[in-house]
């Protein structure tokens, strides 16, 4: 995916995003963003996931692939959950918080991926090892194209997909199975780095 953010923009929202886990891990207000006084991209709406990891593991995951709010408040957002509300982990404590690696991933508009056969499907995801979306009615689940870094075997991928929706690992081959790719810029800041060291990169 090429890059739609900017250096000064992935920058601020890293910093926002390591302001709301601070604030989360300690108990305090989160610092209120002043929409006005930040570029125009980071006020346009925009889907984002934020990832927490301490030495590689990970710590917290939360995110969203429905566009609904400005891309800086989504941010803000999905990394307080990601300290807090992500049911496989105890909160983040204070004593975590300069341990952590923050992982923001701005999400492009999932689309309908169309396939005639399951070994089709197959084939296009292992392609385009993009972000993906399977949905079986009102159950759902993602996993975002940084997955495909663990999970290399795109049906591997499918089953433990279908297994995070609570679906049978098999049912991905079913007709009724509808699934979306989408792409993704993200980007990092490391544990005990200054944001302007951090390293970026693009995914998808």
């Amino acid at each position: 995916m090429q890059s739609t953010l900017s250096e000064e923009e992935r920058q601020l929202l890293l910093e926002l995003a390591y302001q709301a886990v601070k604030s989360t891990a300690e108990g305090s207000e989160i610092p209120a963003v002043d929409l006005d006084h930040l570029p125009e991209n980071l006020r346009q709406p925009g889907a984002t996931f934020v990832t927490l990891s301490i030495d590689g593991a990970l710590r917290g995951c939360i995110g969203t692939t429905q566009v609904k709010q400005a891309l800086a408040v989504d941010v803000i957002e999905r990394a307080r959950a990601a300290a807090s509300r992500d049911p496989r982990f105890p909160p983040v404590t204070p004593a975590e918080v300069p341990n952590l690696e923050i992982e923001v991933s701005h999400l492009t508009v999932p689309q309908a991926l169309h396939y005639s056969s399951p070994q089709e499907l197959l084939e296009k995801l292992k392609l385009s090892q993009q972000g993906v979306i399977l949905k079986s009615g009102l159950q759902r689940a993602t996993f975002l194209p940084q997955v495909w870094d663990r999970v290399n075997d795109p049906q591997t991928f499918l089953e433990l997909l279908c297994q995070k929706a609570a679906l049978h690992r098999d049912a991905w081959q079913s007709s009724e199975i509808q699934i979306e790719t989408y792409q993704v810029e993200s980007f990092h800041r490391h544990p005990k780095d200054p944001l302007e060291g951090s390293k970026n990169k693009t995914s998808g």
